[in-house]
């Protein structure tokens, strides 16, 4: 597999998400997603890349565990107020809660990890590889960063949180398949947008963000804060260890 064959092919995909990002997006988060979603399945089946489906319960536990922690840590240093539960809109929440994130994670799953990252590992090697989707990953959220008028302080932090978070997501990948990695990125949103109030959405729990944004993200969410960076970190760390420090492949791949 040529190197720079890859890097085009890469390039091209990643221009053609972005473009359907900013077009589509003004039309509802659905259709955008969509979009990425057909996009991302064409450029697999065009480059011939194996499905690698593999088993979700990894991530989902690792997912939940993870924004479990930022919460409880954010919440015993004074970052939020539970004020109690939206009870009147519990079911509508999570359903739809449900429902978008779904879309969501199976959009950026399939373009960064079933796609991005998989192509390039073959031309690169796995870290690379890793690094470079990360980045990517990471990229794509700036126009919400910007959108949402987060501070540079934070929007740094939500940059390499997110960058972290796309290593940890690459690694569940090879090591547990596709349906690991997006069992983690849904946890992890499902839960603090639509249970927790973590983010910019309504959700279960009716909280209110006190203090600083370092300690809560403020609208962004936990992954322009310092505790959410810690956390994303220490779960690379755990995930690096528990899989045994998968093997990186180093030589390209070149033909």
């Amino acid at each position: 597999m040529k190197t720079a064959e890859v890097v085009i092919r890469v390039t091209l995909f990643y221009l053609l998400i972005s473009i359907a990002v900013l077009i589509l997006s003004p039309l509802g988060p659905y259709i955008a997603y969509l979009a990425i979603i057909g996009l991302s399945i064409a450029f697999v089946v065009i480059s011939r890349i194996t499905f690698r489906l593999g088993n979700p319960l990894p991530g989902l536990i690792a997912g939940s565990l993870a924004i479990l922690a930022v919460f409880m840590i954010v919440l015993g240093a004074g970052g939020v107020i539970v004020n109690g539960l939206n009870t009147n809109n519990i079911p509508a929440i999570l359903v739809w809660g449900f429902i978008l994130q779904i879309f969501v994670v199976l959009g950026e799953e399939l373009s960064f990890r079933q796609y991005i990252f998989a192509d390039l590992e073959r031309a690169t090697g796995t870290a690379p590889a890793a690094v470079v989707s990360a980045l990517g990953f990471a990229a794509m959220h700036i126009p919400s960063i910007i959108s949402l008028g987060t501070a540079p302080t934070e929007a740094i932090i939500a940059l390499a949180t997110i960058s972290i978070a796309g290593i940890v997501l690459a690694i569940l990948f090879v090591k547990a398949g596709l349906l690991a990695a997006a069992g983690f990125h849904f946890a992890w949103n499902f839960l603090q947008y639509s249970v927790l109030g973590l983010g910019n959405m309504n959700s279960a729990l009716n909280v209110t963000k006190t203090g600083s944004n370092l300690l809560n993200g403020g609208t962004f969410g936990p992954e322009a804060s310092i505790p959410g960076l810690i956390v994303i970190g220490a779960v690379l760390v755990s995930i690096w260890y528990i899989y045994g420090k998968p093997r990186l492949k180093t030589q390209h791949m070149n033909s």
